[in-house]
């Protein structure tokens, strides 16, 4: 048997890859399922967004052939963009793992969207809600708090798309002349501005976003820095998320995976799919089937399975949602009688007496 020397030549070149792993990693564990940190360029890291007053700018990049399929309005490769917009299953499994939605990213099959709509009736809201897919944005950004953080250049920034972008593109429509406002332009764009109050769920809150102008262009030194962000998302394959899900025992509960399982419970060598078999691209508020999103509701053959059924449950049942009877109008109050002065009777004058000349 060779000397511990010895193995630890073989396998030092393994060892010394899975330092400069560790040391890549930031300092930010939670990506470690949805972001490959071996592909963010060097030098570069996560920004922590403080409790306080921020200042930051947007910085564009190009599509690569990685980006999301069918959330963010499936943006082609070779395109400028300035964000990678996804949907997340946040804490899957005994080791809380997150992993990138394929259903409401890409339009593919995801086993824990498949679960949910089959025992739906089997969860109170609030664990329902821990369970979907929380949507998510990245960006590439340059933030002006202060030197130190200027002097940083481009740091990705993950964030709850109701946080920033929600909100951004709300002041973002002009109101006067119609249009929008670029922010993330790298010559015409602004700075964005807001504040970040409280931590911990359900405690925080992204305020006071407001658009400023800049002191200049974004330079390129800061604009060489972009890269296609796309190349960091890491998409688990269906197995893998339905075994982080269920766990090896569980795998195939899922009786709509669409997947064979062999005797060994290894899964066959995956076949290209035919071209009727491609997914469908739709929006979150399109009927794949052709039927009129939220009002055929379950209503159709290909309704279960769908890609957009959470979406197009709960617009369903804001549809159902009697509106609000209205109040009542209140009644006048009463008016009182007006006293009235009677009207006295005026005499007819009295005629003064004729009197008659003297003769």
């Amino acid at each position: 048997m060779a000397g511990f020397r010895q193995q630890y030549k073989k396998q030092k070149q393994d060892l010394l890859r899975r330092h400069e792993e560790s040391v890549a990693d930031k300092g930010t564990g939670q990506f470690g399922s949805i972001i490959n940190n071996s592909k963010i360029p060097k030098n570069m890291g996560f920004w922590k967004c403080s409790d306080e007053k921020h200042i930051i700018d947007f910085i564009p990049f190009i599509a690569g052939p990685d980006m999301p399929k069918v959330s963010g309005g499936g943006v082609k490769e070779g395109e400028f963009t300035w964000l990678i917009d996804l949907w997340v299953h946040w804490k899957v499994g005994v080791l809380e793992h997150p992993y990138v939605c394929p259903a409401k990213t890409n339009g593919l099959p995801c086993p824990i969207c498949e679960h949910l709509q089959q025992n739906r009736d089997t969860y109170t809201k609030e664990e329902y809600d821990d369970i979907k897919a929380k949507h998510r944005t990245i960006y590439l950004i340059w933030c002006h708090d202060n030197s130190t953080e200027k002097e940083k250049g481009i740091q990705l920034w993950e964030v709850a798309h109701y946080f920033m972008e929600y909100n951004l593109k709300e002041i973002a429509e002009r109101p006067r002349g119609g249009g929008t406002v670029l922010y993330f332009d790298p010559d015409i764009g602004k700075n964005v501005v807001f504040s970040r109050r409280g931590k911990g769920a359900g405690n925080t809150e992204f305020i006071g976003h407001r658009f400023d102008d800049r002191e200049g262009p974004i330079p390129d030194t800061i604009l060489d820095q972009s890269f296609p962000l796309d190349s960091v998302i890491k998409y688990a394959e269906y197995e893998e998320i339905n075994e982080a899900f269920y766990g090896k025992t569980g795998q195939g509960e899922s009786a709509d995976s669409g997947n064979v399982y062999t005797e060994d419970n290894s899964f066959p060598e995956e076949q290209p799919p035919s071209e009727e078999e491609s997914p469908v691209e739709v929006g979150p508020d399109e009927c794949p089937a052709g039927g009129e999103f939220a009002v055929d509701f379950d209503a159709l053959e290909n309704c279960k399975g769908c890609v957009n059924w959470d979406n197009c449950f709960e617009v369903n049942q804001e549809m159902q949602e009697p509106a609000p009877e209205p109040e009542p109008e209140p009644e006048p109050p009463p008016q009182r009688a007006k006293l009235r002065t009677p009207i006295r009777k005026q005499e007819a004058p009295k005629k003064a007496p004729i009197r008659r000349p003297r003769s």
